[in-house]
């Protein structure tokens, strides 16, 4: 049980996130913006989200969506993984990148794309990203995607380690609810979450209570 008010000055930018997740965000005093990969301003609202809390302090990419509409298989996992990635270095150039300092993996749009904070003064040192897998069961090469999904986890935490980003893939398990998915990201978005990096968090083993014979 997270308190009251925990993500309270904190602007998250989301992903494919579940209407559900936005909710649990936003209940424990969160901001939370819109990441729209590949448009001219892929934050929405971004003149209000950065005036009044400045740059999103967490990114939160959910790839179940993209993998669910590719219809899973090898369409899913590249649907899955180009998407987060995409959302990744996008948050991170526009946001906690400054211009010149991006590496070979962000370098692609670290010129060409559109910063949400314009200014030098306005680059927020540091960031977090959290990715979301799909549970093993959601489709043909589900395994594979979740693997991808923790491999750029390790990836990007090695990468912009000197830029002060963290970042952590959700191995969801198949009876992992979305109310408990939800506690788990605000409890990542929140002071508390932040010292975890390069990781996986795997929820496919469910404990069970143990019957007394």
């Amino acid at each position: 049980m997270l308190r009251s008010g925990v993500l309270t000055g904190r602007t998250i930018a989301l992903a494919g996130a579940d209407p559900a997740l936005v909710a649990v965000l936003e209940s424990l005093g969160a901001r939370t913006a819109t990441v729209n990969v590949g448009s001219p301003s892929h934050l929405s609202e971004p003149q209000t989200a950065l005036g009044r809390d400045g740059p999103p302090r967490s990114l939160v990419a959910d790839a179940r969506p993209a993998f669910e509409a590719a219809g899973g298989g090898y369409d899913g996992v590249r649907a899955a993984l180009d998407g987060a990635f995409a959302a990744a270095r996008e948050t991170a150039v526009a946001c906690w990148i400054p211009t010149g300092e991006a590496g070979s993996t962000a370098d692609a749009s670290a010129d060409g794309g559109t910063r949400t904070a314009t200014g030098a003064g306005e680059i927020e040192r540091g960031g977090q990203i959290v990715f979301i897998a799909p549970a093993p069961g959601a489709g043909r090469h589900a395994g594979a995607a979740r693997s991808g999904l923790e491999n750029l986890a390790r990836t990007l935490s090695t990468e912009w380690a000197r830029h002060g980003i963290t970042t952590v893939a959700i191995l969801p398990g198949d009876t992992t609810g979305e109310a408990a998915l939800a506690d788990l990201v605000a409890w990542l978005c929140s002071p508390a979450g932040a010292y975890l990096s390069g990781t996986a968090l795997t929820l496919d083993r469910v404990l069970q209570p143990v019957e007394s014979s």
